[in-house]
Formats: structure tokens, sequence, C-alpha cells
């Protein structure tokens, strides 16, 4: 039987797709399955392998498989690097709030203040540049106690701890009011020494009773008596 193709050679096949009869020069091999095709059917790849429709169809599949593979490789392994640097992210922040707690700030400066004026009244040797230079000192420091317990207490961010920023709170507000008196009190000091230095020279006074009525006339601007 002469061939469908060329109709000059005798058949040694068919097509698989087709059943048209081929000789040896008209017919094409699957470079896979071996079976023989017709010029119709037949499939060159781009690395010069000839496969038939079922064979091509196969590879396609599979390379599609392959495809996807890799896609859903490629997407878990961004999902886990977001999932790692979000971790990263939540680890620095908690690590960062911690250090930088207020109500920690806060109690430091208000012990540091309150500690400073107690010192500056029980022992005057340990005065820094005089009791009011001293007192004023104890203020600031006792303002930056208040700032950064003011923070813990009203920041939403730091709602957990906000009790703890009353203990900072509580030192600075001891520190101010010891500051204050301290400082009212040199103040009412030098007064009394100034009216006194004014009055002349302070008689003697041998008893306590005498020197308690001594300074109530002092007080009340009364000259003393001359002796």
């Amino acid at each position: 039987m002469e061939c469908d193709i060329c109709h000059t050679r005798s058949s040694e096949g068919y097509c698989v797709q087709c059943n048209r009869l081929l000789c040896a020069e008209c017919a094409a091999v699957c470079s896979r399955c071996g079976n023989l095709m017709c010029p119709d059917h037949a499939h060159e790849t781009r690395s010069g392998r000839i496969l038939c429709p079922e064979c091509l169809e196969e590879r396609r599949e599979r390379r599609e498989k392959r495809k996807a593979a890799e896609r859903a490789a490629t997407k878990e392994g961004e999902q886990e690097t977001a999932d790692e640097a979000e971790e990263e992210a939540v680890v620095l922040t908690a690590s960062a709030a911690k250090g930088l707690a207020p109500w920690k700030i806060s109690a430091a400066a208000g012990m540091v203040a309150l500690l400073l004026i107690v010192v500056a009244i029980l022992r005057p040797g340990f005065r820094v540049g005089g009791l009011g230079f001293t007192a004023v000192l104890v203020l600031v420091v006792a303002a930056g106690s208040l700032f950064w317990g003011a923070v813990g207490l009203f920041y939403p961010k730091y709602y957990e701890e906000r009790a703890l920023s009353l203990i900072g709170i509580g030192f600075a507000f001891v520190a101010v009011v010891c500051a204050v008196l301290s400082i009212g009190h040199e103040a009412r000091q030098a007064l009394e020494e100034k009216a006194s230095r004014d009055k002349g020279p302070r008689p003697q006074l041998e008893t306590d009773a005498e020197r308690r009525a001594y300074r109530q006339r002092m007080l009340r601007g009364e000259m003393p008596e001359p002796e």
C-alpha cells in the first residue's frame, strides 16, 4: 500500500492520531514513546525533540506542576521571611519599651531629688553652692521626675504599669515640699539675723526664759532695752 503523504513509496506504518499510512521517509518518530506520526501531528520542541500530541501534553502538565510547586515554595518562603521580620520587630519594640519605662526614670529621679535635699538639710557640708542653690537643683530634678511620671500615667502605651508611676511622683512631691520648706527656713533665719544686726548688740541672756522673751520681742519688732 502506498504512503498517504508522498503516494510513491510503500507504507511501513500509520499515524497514531489520524491512522494515515506512512512510509519511512514521511513518518515522524516520537522521541519519547517511539510512535509514528504524520507531519501534521508531529511537534518539535525548542531542544529539537519530536513529540507526539500525548507526550507533548504530558510534558506541559509536568512543567505546570513544577512551576506551581516553585511558586508555592517562593510564596511560603516570603511568608516565613515576613513572619520572622514581624517577630523581630515585636521583640525589638518590647525590649525598647521595657528599657525606657517612664516609671523607672521617674522613680530614679525622684529618689535622687529626695536624697539630695535630705542630705543637704542634715549635712550642711554636702550642700552644692549653699542650701538655696541645692534646693533649686532639687526642684529641677523633681520636675523631671514629675514629667516622666505623668508620661507613665497618661500615655496609653504604658497603661499596664501606670500605677508604678505613682512611686516616682510621690518621691518628687516629698522632695519639692522639703526643698520649699528649707528655702523658707533659710530665708527666715537670714531675716532674723539681719534684724538682730540692725538693732545693735544682743544683751547677755543667761536663762532660757530670758532668751525666749528676747526672741519674741525681736519678732514683734520691739527694740531691746539697753543694759
